[in-house]
């Protein structure tokens, strides 16, 4: 990966490249209104305008000579101001975003003291990012733009600080992400040593053997698993049968685990949505408040049939197979999303007003589901879409992962894999 300076009079040379990767990226997070030609131009004569100023400047960032991101900022007497920084996908990691800012750092003025940074208030990822900088939240420019400041100090700090986090600070730094800490949950430490310096994460939906094996394959010092790790839960006294055996492979490896359910879920947005519905591509026209932990209603921007929906997810998902129960051909436009596993109660969600279609991991089949099943033989037009556990959330998880990566540690995904198979 290198970085170089854009000229400020060759701007419109890159500035296709550039818009591209913006577009693409920002698409999934907050969706433009008008035509990617459309806001191609409207970005192009704001930021060209903006590029005959000698204070704004933009690098370049390539891999193979291909652009790959760029970072947009200025400077103004004492105040460093961020801009813009936009990287293609695959290529962001902790260490990508260390290396650019320490390429700009070296070549910013001596007397910078303030460093300011926009974000999208739907964008919960950047904000993140900035907020492990240093910066803070101090207004808003809009409905929908946040200003975040934070002093030049605690940037330079983050950079030049050799900072090695134990399994504990890590593991703080992920709570303090949620809506609030619980005292009472399943979330914490289930195996390990708690002070072990970490210099890489796993993160997984499941901590299976195979799990464990990958981890050792890739270096990884700790794994923060969404779902108990052991047939007793996450009883380590209480481990039986093969579990013993596990317990064995997990002591050599030498891996502190913990786990992360409650606090994931409950979190804005729930980590566990948010990786399911970017990943499905889900247009969410609104978003409820949460209903219980881990049950969210959304509308969508348009209707769709339950059919065609577990279709989609069924693809996008990689899915062998999306079970159905009720009416899966009329159109609904509000779901309800229980991603894991729900009881009746929970599904009993459907008798609201405009919820029409409950989308779930497992459910008690014998009781809930033949509730659903009454309910349209009676004349009701409902539906549930069955995805299994792993199915459900490992999108989740995943997206978790990459947050995580970003943000504070390098971090990798260990993905456990579906426990059924289906027969063709």
């Amino acid at each position: 990966m290198n970085f170089r300076f854009i000229e400020n009079a060759r701007f419109e040379d890159f500035a296709r490249p550039l818009f591209d990767i913006l577009f693409d990226n920002m698409s999934s997070v907050t969706p433009f209104e008008s035509s990617r030609e459309t806001e191609f131009q409207a970005w192009r004569d704001a930021v060209g305008e903006g590029m005959k100023s000698p204070k704004r400047h933009i690098v370049l960032i390539e891999s193979n000579n291909e652009a790959i991101g760029f970072f947009q900022y200025y400077t103004n007497n004492e105040v460093f101001c961020m801009e813009e920084i936009q990287i293609k996908p695959e290529h962001r990691s902790g260490e990508a975003f260390r290396a650019l800012y320490g390429f700009v750092l070296e070549r910013l003025p001596k007397r910078i003291r303030r460093v300011v940074a926009f974000a999208d208030k739907r964008n919960e990822k950047s904000i993140s990012v900035l907020k492990h900088l240093g910066l803070e939240i101090c207004g808003k420019i809009n409905e929908n733009l946040y200003r975040l400041e934070g002093s030049f100090k605690a940037l330079r700090n983050w950079f030049y600080k050799d900072e090695i986090m134990t399994a504990n600070e890590i593991f703080q730094k992920v709570l303090e992400r949620a809506n609030c800490i619980r005292t009472e949950t399943c979330d914490g430490l289930i195996f390990g040593d708690e002070s072990k310096t970490v210099n890489k994460v796993g993160v997984c939906f499941k901590l299976t053997v195979d799990v464990i094996r990958k981890a050792v394959e890739k270096s990884v010092d700790m794994i923060i698993t969404h779902e108990p790790s052991f047939g007793a839960w996450d009883n380590i006294e209480g481990v039986f049968g093969y579990d013993i055996k596990k317990l064995e492979l997990l002591k050599q490896s030498g891996i502190t685990v913990y786990r992360y359910h409650d606090h994931c879920h409950d979190s804005t947005p729930d980590y566990i949505h948010e990786g399911f519905i970017r990943t499905v591509g889900l247009n969410i026209e609104k978003s409820y408040e949460r209903d219980w932990l881990g049950i969210s209603k959304y509308d969508l921007k348009e209707p769709i049939t339950a059919r065609e929906l577990g279709l989609l997810i069924k693809e996008k998902l990689s899915l062998d197979a999306v079970r159905t129960v009720g009416n899966i051909d009329f159109p609904v436009k509000s779901i309800y999303l229980g991603l894991g596993s729900v009881g009746v109660k929970h599904v009993d969600f459907l008798r609201e007003p405009g919820g029409d279609l409950f989308i779930s991991g497992e459910i008690f089949e014998v009781c809930d589901l033949e509730y659903i099943r009454d309910a349209c033989a009676l004349g009701e037009n409902k539906a549930v879409l069955l995805l299994g556990h792993y199915g459900a959330e490992y999108a989740g998880m995943r997206y978790f992962a990459e947050e995580l990566n970003e943000s504070l540690i390098e971090t990798v995904y260990l993905d456990s894999g579906e426990v059924f198979g289906v027969l063709k």
